[in-house]
């Protein structure tokens, strides 16, 4: 009840919309605007640790992190409370296509290991940006090979239906890219013919 009576209040959350949806309930009419901060970049993380003045074998950790895990600052910087790496590990081993695709429209209503393997991805940052668009990727490129390769070894047929099925549907589109991305490199790492298609002319090369 307190917050009726304040001109304007700023509540930073998790995205898990159980830890806000009272505060967004109550204050819709009010014209509540939701905000979505984007994932660290290896050059604010760098930043950061300048400031922090940090020695170089937590240094090496947290480039280590970040290599798997992505910029997610708590776990970079979360020293002592377990390791992030391992707890991604396990998430990845766990991995299979039916849970990644549901947790694509799922990852602000409920927790779950898939929450270690994606994040929430803002487009519209910087300078000009409002922060409300989103996508959701794998959170690396080191992630993305892992899990792909184990569902691709445990449901091939699963998913080569859903690359083709969800072509048009954008909110599938940073992950499918992933898993095709790794598709097309195991079946053109295995050999055969091909068919190829010609993207310019001779007379457009430059």
């Amino acid at each position: 009840e307190i917050w009726r009576n304040v001109k304007k209040t700023l509540l930073v959350s998790s995205p898990l919309k159980s830890r806000y949806s009272s505060f967004n309930k109550d204050l819709t009419s009010a014209g509540v605007a939701i905000r979505y901060m984007p994932i660290w970049s290896w050059e604010e993380i760098q930043r950061c640790v300048s400031i922090r003045k940090t020695s170089p074998s937590v240094m090496e950790t947290i480039l280590q992190r970040y290599s798997r895990i992505g910029g997610i600052p708590r776990l970079l910087f979360g020293m002592g409370e377990g390791d992030p790496v391992e707890d991604i590990e396990k998430a990845i081993a766990s991995s299979n296509l039916h849970d990644l695709v549901r947790s694509i429209g799922e990852l602000s209503e409920k927790e779950g290991t898939s929450h270690r393997v994606l994040h929430i991805v803002v487009k519209d940052s910087g300078s000009d940006g409002k922060y409300i668009k989103t996508s959701i990727a794998f959170a690396s490129t080191w992630v993305a090979q892992k899990v792909a390769t184990i569902v691709l070894k445990a449901e091939r047929q699963q998913v080569i239906t859903f690359l083709a099925s969800s072509s048009c549907q954008s909110l599938y589109a940073s992950f499918r890219g992933s898993l095709f991305e790794r598709y097309a490199h195991n079946i053109l790492a295995a050999g055969g013919k091909f068919q190829t298609k010609e993207l310019s002319s001779l007379a457009q090369v430059v």
